[in-house]
């Protein structure tokens, strides 16, 4: 029990350190601006600010859920697990995009991970997409990059066994496996969305673990990009 109380309060301490750095971070990087025609923020981000601090920032990730933090890229999947932005070792880690990803978003499919924390942080808020009302309240996040802004229109969550290890599919033999797996993911999701994807649009897949925190489950939240 002893053990156990030491390692919680180590836990509890680093969410807290995360946090704390994450909304300085935000607070000194990121300005909402007054929304646009369609009602959607824009987003003001300091990119020497954050290129000054790590030069793996790609891009940011807005929720009007609260999810607010830099999206980073090392030259693998494992690193940003258990780093934060400055490099700084941390078990909430950070958001960071799959090693094989373009940074630009020029990719038919990115895939970004984060933790969905017990405090609420990181990404654990989309694992509340699993709700059809909370869909209809936040169904799109943003993401920025150096050369734009983009709305990600989501279409589809869910969750799905990866057994021990899986590798999401980033290239498709041709527009009717991309379709599938679009099709695949939409008729296994929590929700409804009616929003259309076609061959020719991009698409973007947050994954993160399951409330269970189970290392064989992930829940993935799917959605277009649009500029």
């Amino acid at each position: 029990m002893l053990t156990g109380g030491v390692w919680l309060a180590k836990a509890l301490a680093g969410y807290r350190q995360a946090d704390a750095a994450y909304t300085a971070w935000a607070r000194d990087a990121v300005e909402m601006a007054t929304p646009g025609q369609e009602g959607t923020q824009q987003m003001r981000v300091d990119w020497d600010t954050l290129l000054r601090t790590n030069p793996d920032v790609r891009m940011w990730l807005h929720g009007e859920d609260g999810i607010s933090y830099p999206v980073v890229q090392g030259n693998n999947n494992s690193y940003y697990l258990r780093h934060l932005l400055d490099g700084t070792y941390n078990i909430a880690g950070s958001i960071f995009l799959d090693y094989r990803c373009a940074g630009d978003l020029s990719d038919r499919h990115t895939v970004i991970y984060g933790h969905n924390m017990k405090d609420g942080t990181m990404l654990s808020p989309m694992a509340q997409y699993a709700d059809q009302a909370y869909y209809n309240a936040y169904p799109t996040v943003s993401l920025a990059t150096p050369d734009g802004q983009y709305t990600v229109e989501l279409f589809a969550a869910y969750e799905q066994y990866v057994g021990g290890g899986y590798d999401m599919a980033l290239d498709f033999s041709g527009d009717e496996a991309f379709l599938q797996y679009v099709e695949q993911a939409k008729a296994q999701s929590d929700f409804s969305s009616g929003v259309p994807v076609h061959a020719d649009d991009h698409i973007v897949t947050f994954v993160l673990c399951t409330d269970e925190g189970l290392e064989t489950t992930r829940y993935f939240v799917v959605g277009k990009l649009t500029q």
